[in-house]
C-alpha cells in the first residue's frame, strides 16, 4: 500500500504547475519511507536465504537500484520544493534578472537524469563534482543517501558473506 500510495503522489506531481511547489512535500516523504522500508525488508529477506544463488544476487542489486531510484526522486522532489538546491543540473529555467521564469509549467520540467545521476553518484559516495548541493537540506539529504547507500552495501555484503560461509561448510562436511 505504500508503494502505490508513493507511486501515486509522484505521477499526481508530475502533472502540477511550478507554482504549487509544495506538492513535492508528499513525495520526498512517501518515498523516503518507502524506500527505507523496502531496503530494511530487503536485508531482511535476504538474512533468511540459507543459499546464496542468482535469484539472491538480482534481490540485492534491485534493492541497491531502487534505493537509487527513490534517492533521485528525493532530490526532485526537494528541487521543486527548494530551486536552487543544485548547481550544475538542467533545471528548466532561465534567470532573467534576479527572478528565474520557468520554461517549462509543470515539475516535469526538472532534468529527472541529472538528478538520478547525482543520486547514485552519491549513493556510491564517488562524488564528480559536476553536481553539488548548494543548500544545508540539500547537504543534508546528500549525507543521508552517501550514509544509506554505503549501510546497504556493508549489510548485503555481511548478509551474502555470511550464507556463502555457510553454504560452503555445509558443501565440505557433505564431501567428507
Amino acid at each position: 500500500m505504500l508503494g502505490l500510495g508513493a507511486i501515486g503522489f509522484w505521477l499526481l506531481w508530475t502533472l502540477t504547475p511550478v507554482e504549487m511547489r509544495n506538492t513535492g512535500i508528499p513525495v520526498i516523504l512517501l518515498w523516503t519511507v518507502f524506500g527505507g522500508w523496502s531496503a530494511i525488508r530487503l536485508i531482511q529477506r535476504l538474512a533468511r536465504e540459507c543459499k546464496v544463488n542468482g535469484a539472491v544476487l538480482q534481490g540485492a542489486l534491485a534493492g541497491y537500484l531502487m534505493l537509487g531510484l527513490a534517492s533521485g526522486l528525493l532530490l526532485c522532489g526537494l528541487e521543486t520544493i527548494q530551486p536552487g538546491s543544485f548547481r550544475g543540473i538542467d533545471i528548466g529555467t532561465q534567470l532573467v534578472g534576479t527572478q528565474a521564469v520557468g520554461l517549462n509549467h509543470t515539475v516535469w520540467g526538472l532534468n529527472f537524469a541529472e538528478l538520478n545521476y547525482f543520486a547514485f553518484v552519491s549513493l556510491t559516495t564517488m562524488g564528480y563534482g559536476d553536481v553539488v548541493p548548494l543548500t544545508a537540506p540539500a547537504s543534508m539529504i546528500c549525507v543521508m543517501i552517501a550514509v544509506t547507500g554505503t549501510f546497504y552495501i556493508a549489510a548485503v555484503m555481511g548478509v551474502l558473506i555470511s550464507r556463502l560461509t555457510i553454504q560452503e561448510t555445509e558443501q565440505a562436511r557433505n564431501a567428507e
